[in-house]
């Protein structure tokens, strides 16, 4: 079950990165989130919550999939995972950084790690 929840992660954080690249304008962005789920891995940890939301932490920030769409595929703790390590767009650009730090800070453990795993692939 594992193996078919992260593949079915894995397909949609590359469907919906699709044409995305990172700064660099070569590497596509899927890399990014497959080093995420690549540290999460040698970090230990096996949650599958953790390693969809590795695949699916840029998906409500940067595609057009939502919280209700990572909860209906995935789950609600996979997709309140990814909701924490979101940054509320919506903000103007100096208040986003100012959340964001604020969602650091106050993050649950589960969260963490996945800050952690970005950190690491950055």
């Amino acid at each position: 079950m594992l193996k078919n929840k992260l593949n079915l992660a894995k397909q949609y954080a590359i469907k919906q990165h699709k044409g995305q690249y990172r700064k660099n304008n070569k590497t596509p962005y899927w890399h990014h989130l497959r080093d995420v789920v690549n540290n999460l891995e040698m970090m230990g940890i096996t949650d599958e919550s953790i390693l969809c939301a590795g695949w699916l932490h840029d998906s409500i920030e940067d595609t057009s999939f939502d919280f209700d769409d990572v909860s209906k595929y995935f789950d609600k703790k996979t997709a309140q995972i990814v909701s924490d390590v979101t940054k509320e767009t919506r903000l103007p650009k100096n208040q986003q950084e100012k959340n964001y730090r604020n969602q650091l800070l106050n993050s649950s453990l589960c969260v963490s790690i996945i800050f952690s795993a970005i950190g690491i692939s950055f």
